[in-house]
């Protein structure tokens, strides 16, 4: 039977590591011949790639964070054949700092993998690959991620000369880790003539895909948590100070940019006003999400608490 390459040849170190950037990727390449196999040389490539594509167009978008190859094996005098038995070949390679993270969803992907080449000569060359994932270091928690995040403004406008209403929130951290809750503590002006009735959350993981040969782009959003309808009564120049806390489903991918895929989080506030055909009034706060430690650190400092709103 004549020899086939598998990715079973392909056989990492440490097979369920999630790889830091500027960590070492190793292993072995294990090739098993019973008999002499036409060969010239085996390479090995490293590599990693993003890939984005939508309305039926594969790849609209394509970049590279790293590509090189190297030699394994080379046939000696020309002889062009590698000899019966099993022959295993060792290969380490050190991961780029400045690259993402693995990441598939909907519309693209990171991925980086390990490629085996057989040059064969008078005959067909054989190619097998293997991925190995890529996952972000630990986001680096200090006082200044502690602290609570900047206030946000709004100024919604009403239809039809009714007034306005002044929005400010305030989220506990700047950094939320999916075990966390998130809590938002918001003030309400209104200075309209309609009554504020209700208030919901809903916090949403957004994907942006890129293009690299054009500007438009294709986002996705996923609910990823939200709040029931809260009871209020908030009547013209009226003020209203409350705190809403929830919980997330976790979602695998921690806040991140890269040139073509970029993940981020939002919690929309939905305010309620009286009146039958009235719309909710929608106030966006966004939020990054932060990948946990599984061992504390020394430097994890404590949160000094909320800082309050200004009076007026």
């Amino acid at each position: 039977m004549p020899f086939k390459l598998s990715p079973d040849c392909i056989v990492l170190a440490e097979p369920e590591k999630l790889h830091y950037p500027g960590d070492t990727v190793s292993g072995h390449i294990v090739l098993k011949f019973e008999k002499f196999s036409t060969c010239r040389a085996i390479t090995l490539t490293v590599k990693g790639k993003a890939e984005t594509g939508w309305d039926n167009v594969t790849k609209v978008g394509q970049w590279t964070y790293f590509n090189e190859s190297g030699v394994l094996w080379k046939a000696e005098m020309s002889e062009n054949r590698i000899e019966p038995g099993t022959h295993r070949i060792p290969f380490d390679y050190t991961v780029p700092e400045n690259i993402p993270q693995s990441f598939e969803g909907p519309f693209g992907f990171i991925r980086f993998y390990i490629k085996v080449h057989m040059d064969r000569p008078h005959a067909l060359d054989q190619c097998v690959k293997k991925e190995f994932l890529v996952t972000q270091k630990p986001t680096v928690v200090s006082k200044k991620h502690l602290g609570p995040e900047h206030i946000i403004r709004y100024c919604q406008k009403l239809n039809c000369n009714r007034g306005e209403i002044y929005f400010e929130a305030q989220l506990s951290n700047r950094i939320i880790f999916f075990d966390d809750p998130i809590s938002l503590i918001i003030k309400i002006k209104n200075c309209s003539s309609r009554t504020i009735k209700k208030i919901s959350l809903e916090a949403f993981q957004r994907i942006e895909y890129y293009s690299t040969t054009s500007a438009c782009r294709k986002t996705h959003s996923v609910l990823i948590g939200k709040t029931g309808k809260s009871e209020l009564k908030i009547r013209n120049d009226e003020i209203a100070i409350s705190t809403f806390s929830m919980k997330f489903k976790e979602p695998a991918t921690p806040s991140f940019a890269s040139e073509l895929i970029q993940v981020s989080y939002v919690l929309l506030v939905n305010l309620f006003t009286d009146g039958f055909w009235a719309a909710p009034l929608v106030f966006p706060v966004e939020f990054e999400v932060g990948k946990k430690s599984d061992v504390g650190t020394e430097d994890e400092e404590t949160c000094d608490g909320l800082i309050n709103f200004d009076e007026d």
